[in-house]
């Protein structure tokens, strides 16, 4: 229990990428990679931040969450406090002249995609369809900066993470 623990504080404060620049060695490479196998609603935001970090080597691993979870004794609810975000994915990031907004966890709902400039103006949204999990943003008429992409899933403020454009 305790290496689990320590994985997911090492996760959580320092494999951040793109705040973080910090070289990391194979055998913590390995413990993430595994990490990031683990049941989201056990490790919470860091088994998400673990699986971004691998996505940057590899992404064309798929999580089966269900599964997993329920292996290790986790029924999944539909209304969980975990469930009620949307977790989501900015590759590239920096981006350059279109950024795709990456969904990833399983939603049921509508959510609505924003860009949104230093001054807090709204320059790009979308709403995606039911069971739609990505949308790509063209940045090329932005100029270099820093950007917020937020999701809204029922209306509500889900989550926002930050875009770097570099032109």
């Amino acid at each position: 229990m305790w290496r689990f623990e320590n994985l997911k504080m090492k996760i959580n404060e320092k494999f951040h990428p793109i705040q973080n620049q910090s070289s990391i060695s194979l055998g913590e490479r390995q413990e993430i990679e595994v990490f990031a196998t683990q049941c989201p609603y056990k490790g919470g935001r860091a088994v998400i931040k673990a699986r971004f970090y691998v996505h940057l080597f590899n992404d064309s691993i798929v999580y089966f969450d269900d599964e997993v979870c329920l292996s290790q004794g986790i029924e999944r609810l539909r209304h969980d406090e975990l469930n009620s975000t949307v977790d989501f994915m900015l590759t590239p990031n920096p981006a350059n002249e279109q950024v795709e907004v990456r969904i990833l966890n399983h939603i049921t709902d509508i959510v609505k995609i924003q860009l949104i400039n230093p001054l807090g103006e709204i320059l790009f949204e979308n709403e995606n369809k039911i069971g739609v999990n990505n949308c790509i943003i063209n940045t090329k008429k932005y100029p270099s900066g820093f950007y917020q992409v937020k999701l809204y899933r029922n209306g509500e403020d889900s989550h926002t993470e930050k875009l770097i454009l570099i032109k």
